[in-house]
């Protein structure tokens, strides 16, 4: 079949088929691939058409249209303003992405790496990382959480302590909480606000501080210090230590001494010249070194009568005694 036009006439054909046979069958669609140009005073359209599939370009006044199921662009792209409703991107580097502010409702992160990450609030069930260094109230003063424990900083970035799961030197299987202390850190405190204050300050209720710097919080010692009622469920334990009674003459000292080859608990002045030893049935009085029994002398003046002369003669004899029980 061949068709020639001339002049201005134009010919349209409608599902055209073709057949090399000695009879026309059933319609057949057209398989067969071919491309149109058109051109006229308002738009152009460039198409293709293979195996059913149909890609094409149209430029009018109102944009242009890009139709297909692929496009591929090998020079640099720039777009000015785009809405992008799909895409998926297969290498995607951070130092070509700037952004001032994402909103998804979920984004799934495999593998995170940034030197500044800025957050209200993170939520995931488990994130792994060799540390995560976190600046607190936008000053200077960090927490560092390590693989071995959480990390602590002055304002000028000197380590102050950590918070971390450790053994026992003496035991090495058995592990626990440690609260470590650095060389440079002055105190440990356990703050609270007052009940009904939320906008308080927390005052120290317990803590640890050391001799350099307990005066400066009124102490004339380093070491432990409540400022609060302490109960004690427990017996308490001293181990050759004292009670400090403010302006005493003398601490109060628990310790033992030594007698008859046995250790006695005694409790009395830190110089151990005057106090109270205690025994399984006697209780003994110390004085200026020296140990009475003071369970025999109180047994031996209970119960008994004392005679005082309570008046003498003139020539020295008595003139009356008077009687107290004990």
């Amino acid at each position: 079949l061949h068709v020639d036009v001339h002049g201005g006439g134009h010919l349209a054909v409608i599902a055209p088929m073709l057949v090399n046979a000695a009879s026309v069958g059933s319609f057949v669609p057209d398989n067969a691939s071919w491309t149109e140009f058109q051109q006229t005073a308002s738009d152009i359209d460039l198409k293709v058409s293979k195996n059913g599939v149909i890609n094409a370009i149209n430029i009018s006044k109102e944009g242009t249209q890009i139709y297909g199921n692929k496009l591929h662009i090998t020079a640099a792209t720039y777009i000015d303003n785009a809405t992008i409703k799909d895409a998926m991107i297969a290498n995607l580097s951070a130092n070509k992405l700037t952004a001032g502010s994402i909103n998804a409702a979920k984004i799934n992160v495999y593998n995170l790496n940034g030197s500044n990450i800025v957050a209200h609030s993170i939520t995931a069930d488990k994130l792994i990382a060799g540390s995560m260094l976190i600046a607190m109230n936008s000053t200077l003063q960090t927490l560092k959480i390590g693989t071995d424990g959480l990390y602590t900083t002055d304002r000028s970035g000197k380590a102050i302590g950590k918070i971390h799961t450790n053994n026992s030197v003496q035991h090495p299987n058995d592990w626990g909480l440690d609260f470590d202390l650095n060389s440079d850190g002055k105190f440990m405190s356990w703050g609270a606000q007052n009940e009904g204050d939320p906008n308080g300050n927390y005052g120290i209720k317990f803590g640890w501080t050391r001799n350099s710097s307990a005066r400066d919080f009124g102490m004339p010692w380093g070491g432990f210090w409540f400022n609060d009622n302490v109960m004690l469920h427990k017996n308490l334990r001293f181990d050759g230590g004292g009670i400090d009674v403010k302006d005493a003459y003398q601490l109060m000292k628990f310790a033992w001494i030594g007698m008859n080859g046995i250790k006695y608990p005694f409790f009395g002045s830190s110089n151990l010249k005057a106090g109270w030893l205690f025994g399984s049935h006697e209780t003994y009085l110390v004085r200026n070194g020296g140990i009475i029994n003071a369970s025999k002398v109180l047994g031996a003046l209970n119960g008994q009568k004392l005679i005082v002369p309570t008046k003498i003669r003139s020539n020295g004899t008595i003139a009356v005694y008077t009687t107290y029980h004990l």
